[in-house]
């Protein structure tokens, strides 16, 4: 884990497509060796899922954002 922080925010305006991304490549590559999450700024009225264009993309990479519901600062723990 030499040279890797140990945990790392993501964030993008509605948590929906970059951040949750970028979340998932993130794991992907380093799995649990760093801590990974992600929000955004603000939540989108009616929205809460992840955008499907960004669960296909994350899918055809050998990802998987089954689940992932979208939250903002205020939901982190």
């Amino acid at each position: 884990m030499e040279g890797l922080p140990g945990a790392v925010l993501f964030t993008c305006n509605f948590n929906r497509v970059r951040s949750p991304m970028a979340e998932a490549l993130m794991k992907m590559i380093y799995g649990d060796r760093v801590f990974v999450d992600s929000v955004g700024l603000r939540r989108e009225a009616g929205e809460t899922e992840v955008d499907p264009f960004a669960a296909a993309v994350i899918d055809e990479m050998g990802g998987d954002l089954t689940g992932f519901r979208p939250k903002i600062f205020d939901d982190l723990e």
